[in-house]
């Protein structure tokens, strides 16, 4: 848990067995410990704050994982900056190497200028991160092995990577299994939403049930301008989608096995209804 004081000192506590918190230490903090420097942040000065991302654990109900790790926003107003910490086997801190762990934070390379907005996608060390500049650059690191972070690829994306740009929104889940990092990744555009990753239940929304390693647009109607996105799911890896646009339509997708979306249980929807 991290949490922030008005005068912005940030502090921590909760599991620490990859570094998480930031606090130098793999020691678990019952207490809130003073990681404000650490993270890049100045007590009493304009640093906020804005977003944090990654993952704390996983746990399937027999085993727990704690492949924990987090990327941090900061914003002053003028500048953001942007740490990870914890677990870095997967490359999620986004310093482009894989040491891990990170218990002393470390300042994410290549995203240079405002980002407005971070995001994790999947579970533990196959979390991966999606940050987004004001200006509509799209940056991605991280587990990509069902291609989620796009590119054409489904190798690991090293260091934070520009993807695309004239991106209006950034959309994910973190699971709450192990298996989570079967993901999927989403990101909106002025001419529509569009994705990539795993696609076994239709989860893309683009007609087939085979896997993108490209971000490929979801087939919603051509006026429909997004507002949120979200899904929900019953088992692993069974996900149901479900968008809201900007005048108040909502489109469901992906998984129906349980008349989740319409009552033909049983009958995946391939493209959003």
């Amino acid at each position: 848990t991290f949490f922030q004081h008005a005068n912005n000192m940030i502090q921590a506590c909760g599991y620490n067995g990859y570094g998480t918190l930031g606090d130098a230490s793999t020691t678990n903090r019952s207490s809130p410990v003073d990681v404000t420097t650490n993270w890049g942040g100045l007590a009493g000065s304009a640093r906020e704050i804005k977003d944090v991302a990654g993952h704390s654990g996983e746990h399937d109900g027999t085993y727990a994982y704690a492949f924990g790790f987090a990327v941090m926003l900061l914003d002053d107003g003028t500048t953001t900056y942007l740490k990870g910490a914890g677990y870095n086997g997967g490359y999620g801190c986004g310093d482009g190497t894989a040491t891990s762990p990170r218990s002393t934070p470390v300042s994410v390379i290549n995203v240079t200028g405002r980002v407005s907005k971070i995001i994790a996608i999947g579970d533990g060390g196959g979390t991966s991160i999606m940050a987004l500049k004001e200006n509509g650059d799209l940056y991605v690191w991280g587990y990509n092995a069902y291609g989620q972070m796009g590119g054409g690829s489904t190798s690991i994306v090293t260091a934070p990577t520009l993807r695309d740009t004239g991106v209006t929104g950034i959309f994910g889940k973190t699971g709450n299994y192990v298996q989570g990092y079967v993901a999927s990744a989403f990101y909106s555009k002025a001419d529509g939403l569009y994705a990539s990753g795993y696609n076994g239940y239709a989860q893309l929304g683009v007609s087939d049930t085979t896997n993108r390693s490209t971000f490929t647009k979801v087939l919603l109607p051509g006026d429909f301008v997004v507002s949120d996105i979200g899904s929900y799911y019953s088992t692993y890896p069974t996900q149901t989608w479900l968008a809201v646009s900007t005048d108040g339509r909502l489109y469901a997708w992906g998984y129906n096995g349980q008349n989740n979306i319409t009552a033909d249980s049983g009958t995946n929807c391939m493209a959003p209804v």
